[in-house]
């Protein structure tokens, strides 16, 4: 299987700084899959057009890694029809020129984080080959939940007594809900599951009948039902649960 990625992509990986935190992930699902990272002669142009040498120099030897579309194919003139009132800018023919592969099946897939290439992939009939990095990832876990690599969490069993209230995980939480200090002390000798890193809370667990509850306090994701009778201080504005089977 081949993904294109686009120019967004391998300047969000190879660069110096981390800019997208999902760049990481996204290349280990690609790795774990075995899908071939492509890229097009124009990424490699737009690069090229970097002012600083020093920074063209370790591009050119990174790009080494990906593959690289040879024969290109001529855009006819039917695909640039469906898409051209969409067009206003220089750049976008280079976009076009990516999005032609996908149209042609010249490759399976193409991942990019450029709004105006997905909203053009819609109208060619190609967003269910054209993905952000976020949707990718979505749909990797979805269809291979057993090659999620857990280890990444560090997920431990712990009293709500250990938990830091001070930590900045629940200050939206006591600033939002009068009496949530009061109800996590009430719970002090309750089990919870914190999910930390270097010593930082990023997710907090509890245990309900048979299911456990997942706050988190910036994605709003609802399965199954959810019975907030065990949270009568909370509301769906800004507490977001994800409910999960007792197994996983």
């Amino acid at each position: 299987m081949k993904a294109l990625l686009d120019t967004n992509i391998i300047i969000h990986r190879e660069n110096n700084r981390v800019s997208n935190k999902g760049i990481g992930e996204l290349y280990y699902w690609l790795d774990k899959l075995n899908i071939e990272k492509v890229i097009h002669p124009y990424t490699i142009s737009e690069i090229e057009k970097f002012a600083v040498k020093e920074v063209k120099d370790v591009f050119s030897i990174k790009l080494k890694s990906y593959v690289v579309l040879k024969s290109l194919l001529e855009i006819e003139e039917t695909f640039i029809n469906k898409i051209k009132h969409l067009n206003t800018k220089e750049n976008d023919y280079i976009d076009d020129c990516l999005l032609f592969e996908v149209y042609k099946e010249r490759v399976d897939i193409m991942i990019t984080e450029d709004r105006k290439i997905m909203q053009k992939a819609k109208c060619l009939g190609l967003e269910s080959r054209v993905y952000s990095i976020d949707r990718f990832l979505s749909k990797c876990l979805d269809e291979n939940p057993q090659l999620k690599n857990y280890n990444m969490l560090s997920v431990k069993k712990t009293t709500f007594s250990k938990v830091n209230l001070n930590d900045p995980f629940f200050d939206s939480l006591k600033n939002d809900y009068l009496g949530f200090q009061k109800w996590f002390i009430k719970k002090y000798d309750e089990e919870a599951y914190v999910c930390s890193t270097n010593d930082s809370i990023y997710g907090f667990f509890i245990q309900k009948l048979i299911r456990i509850l997942i706050i988190f306090s910036n994605v709003v994701k609802c399965r199954y039902n959810l019975y907030l009778r065990a949270f009568p201080m909370f509301s769906f504005r800004k507490i977001h649960c994800i409910s999960w089977h007792i197994h996983v």
